[in-house]
């Protein structure tokens, strides 16, 4: 059952994120953010802010059991793969394939990167704010592969997430797109959520965002959007395809799948964005073909810049060689 609660007089004018963690007990301001970007809080019946400013009676409804964080750390699983490229005292750089998710959604889910990096590195548990974490300084989606930087110590992570909001972290992936594109291109187009649809976001010239009954109008401001820049350039034209090269600077939700479709070469397999299944192996196991293939930054110990590679995985060396002219 949703638990209901009802934003007293002396709570007025606080935060919603921050109404929460002093509510829910057990949970930090961390995951109380979290609820509320996953979509499990509403306010007044609707979806609201992590900064929203509450009144006194508004009402607030989290959506189903809310854990304790001790509840959310996940289970470390010896027996779970993992390809750890470097490990120094201070940061674990590890390679996600495809198909697995980086850190559990609920409690007790099993087969994470998560799960397997606190085996090892048990340490990581404690490193970050989130304990689904366990030390991981960001995300990839569940059907992209690559490179992910786990911190050993809560100073590190700290650190990390620094370089990442300053634009310090350089993150080259590899792409199978529908379609040649000419030559380089540039994306430079805010990233949003999605008006009603929480699977995906919105660029500011997305295709999914020209005018019909229910969608925004192209280029028209959404409220929410942040900046977000993708370069884009030819590694290899394919038949009807190209793998191609993609550097970020910013780390938003969907980002490089909504800018490759915002400029008319979407991933081949990415349904959600329109991306179609064409010449694939039959015998894929990811949905589309998307790889953090380097990364490169400041060490978190003396500021050095640094850089890791992960090779291709051999599923997308495959739909390469598929579509090789």
């Amino acid at each position: 059952m949703p638990l209901l609660l009802e934003v007293p007089a002396d709570a007025a004018g606080t935060r919603l994120d921050r109404f929460l963690a002093l509510r829910l007990a057990g949970t930090t301001r961390a995951r109380c953010r979290r609820l509320i970007t996953d979509g499990e809080v509403r306010v007044n019946g609707r979806r609201a802010s992590k900064g929203l400013l509450l009144h006194a009676g508004d009402h607030v409804e989290v959506s189903g059991t809310v854990p304790t964080d001790a509840a959310l750390h996940p289970a470390p699983e010896p027996d779970q793969p993992l390809t750890v490229l470097h490990a120094d005292e201070h940061l674990v750089v590890v390679v996600k394939p495809a198909g697995i998710r980086t850190q559990p959604l609920r409690a007790g889910e099993p087969g994470t990167i998560a799960s397997a990096l606190v085996a090892r590195f048990p340490e990581c548990t404690e490193a970050a704010p989130d304990p689904r974490d366990a030390g991981l300084a960001q995300r990839l989606d569940q059907d992209t592969s690559g490179i992910l930087l786990a911190a050993r110590t809560r100073a590190t992570w700290d650190r990390l997430r620094a370089a990442f909001r300053a634009g310090e972290v350089e993150k080259v992936y590899l792409a199978l797109v529908a379609g040649v594109p000419p030559g380089p291109l540039v994306v430079d187009a805010a990233i949003a959520p999605y008006p009603g649809d929480r699977r995906r976001v919105v660029a500011s010239t997305h295709p999914y965002a020209a005018p019909r009954p229910g969608a925004l109008p192209a280029r028209t401001e959404v409220p929410g959007a942040l900046p977000a820049r993708t370069e884009v350039e030819v590694v290899q034209p394919l038949a009807g395809a190209a793998l191609v090269r993609a550097r970020t600077h910013t780390g938003r939700r969907h980002q490089i799948r909504a800018h490759l479709a915002a400029a008319g070469y979407p991933l081949l397999g990415d349904l959600l964005y329109g991306g179609e299944v064409t010449g694939l192996p039959a015998t894929s196991t990811a949905h589309y073909y998307l790889h953090a293939a380097r990364v490169t930054l400041p060490h978190p110990a003396d500021g050095a810049r640094v850089s890791y590679e992960a090779p291709l995985p051999d599923d997308f060396a495959r739909a390469v060689a598929a579509l090789t002219r």
